[in-house]
């Protein structure tokens, strides 16, 4: 069987429960048991350098010109987190397990293009389990969301 039929027989049987309700209880799922850990001081992300980067910046450093360290885009997504919710450690560590929770779900949707659920959940678990090193859990995000626009644009073909 060819990729595009296998594609198109996957896709085209499922049912309501399978393309609405599975995705959103593996998005609730997920997010219950990150968030869950987060009071415990588990570490879902790069807590250090990115926190202190986002505080220097809301007090108007710039950073590479004022201070070193990541990328800028991690300390800008940390200081308007700070801007709209408070300066509290709970907030990005809220923000970054939905973010790991949506990139499950997208996971188990990009399996599900060519895997039964089952083996999809599956993908989807280990993915959970073991999302990255904490460092480096904004690399896997964002591979998850390549990877499910990359399974959309194969299916439109």
């Amino acid at each position: 069987m060819n990729l595009k039929k296998q594609f198109n027989q996957s896709s085209g049987s499922t049912k309501t429960y399978e393309r609405i309700l599975v995705p959103l209880g593996i998005f609730f799922l997920s997010a219950f048991y990150l968030l869950y850990f987060c009071k415990y001081n588990f570490k879902i992300a790069d807590e250090g350098i990115p926190l202190n980067g986002a505080l220097r910046m809301l007090r108007g450093e710039i950073p590479w010109v004022d201070f070193y360290g990541y990328a800028p885009g991690r300390y800008m997504f940390y200081s308007r987190l700070f801007d709209w919710f408070g300066e509290d450690l709970m907030v990005p560590r809220r923000a970054i397990a939905l973010l790991t929770a949506g990139a499950t779900t997208l996971i188990f949707l990009s399996c599900r293009y060519v895997m039964s659920i089952p083996f999809s959940l599956t993908a989807a678990v280990l993915f959970l389990a073991a999302p990255g090193v904490y460092y480096g859990r904004y690399t896997a995000i964002f591979f998850s969301i390549a990877a499910y626009f990359a399974v959309c644009h194969l299916k439109k073909k």
